[in-house]
């Protein structure tokens, strides 16, 4: 009797004990789905490899050509679709321009104006719009014309026996001009201040090299009637 009342207590026991056990493998799949639902999303991004930031570029004239080149992570470049996480396309502004759409990780401004550059450089979704953060950055440049350096040039001024041909010259400073004698009388070429030959006799002949900016008649001492005129600009290039 005492037998059967102790396995009828260990039957019960069991039972109560299945009544508490969990479900293990709901537990498991819930888990599961979380881990799913959290797994970050890996948004595309990029570098501007050129110009760089603050970079002079230097063009011929008063514009020019300024190319862009930039670098590329978790981007496939498309120009039409329905939208997807890691495509797009590039938008480019400058300054207060009107949006340019990028299908080419190096791309050309023609046109750009001498002077201080922003462009702005945003990665879009297949139709345009933003990603959520947007994914954009900003280059400062600044384009400046080309210096060529001047060559300087020489000049020939003929002194007739009353007159100085041609009766006008105009040069630039670091230019040469040479006066020859080619009449029966000696002569000077003078402009107070800034220059003066010296008696240049018949079939002799004197040179001065300009070196500053000025604008004169000048004139012959020993005949003082006989006058011509001379004009000299500033460098090309130079402030003046």
């Amino acid at each position: 009797m005492r037998a059967v009342l102790l396995l009828a207590l260990v039957g019960l026991f069991i039972i109560l004990a299945g009544c508490f056990e969990q479900p293990q493998t709901n537990e498991q799949n819930n888990t599961s789905v979380v881990e799913n639902k959290t797994k970050p999303v890996v948004l595309p991004s990029f570098t501007i490899v050129s110009p760089e930031e603050n970079e002079e570029i230097k063009v011929d004239g008063k514009s020019g050509s300024v190319t862009v080149i930039l670098s590329t992570k978790d981007l496939v470049i498309k120009r039409s679709g329905q939208n997807k996480i890691g495509e797009g396309h590039f938008v480019f502004v400058l300054d207060d321009g009107e949006p340019i759409d990028v299908y080419e990780k190096s791309y050309t401004l023609e046109n750009v104006g001498v002077g201080d550059h922003t462009l702005q450089i945003e990665i879009v979704h297949n139709d345009g719009s933003s990603y959520i953060p947007r994914i954009s950055k900003s280059l400062h440049f600044t384009v400046a014309p080309t210096v060529k350096e001047y060559v300087p040039t020489t000049y020939t001024i003929t002194i007739k026996d009353f007159s100085y041909e041609p009766s006008y010259l105009e040069v630039n400073v670091g230019d040469t001009v040479i006066w020859i004698n080619s009449g029966n009388y000696p002569r000077t070429a003078t402009c107070t201040n800034f220059f003066n030959t010296g008696i240049v006799s018949a079939g002799k002949n004197a040179s001065v090299v300009m070196t500053k900016p000025f604008e004169c008649d000048y004139f012959s001492l020993n005949y003082p009637a006989m006058k011509a005129h001379i004009k000299v600009n500033p460098t090309p290039g130079s402030e003046g």
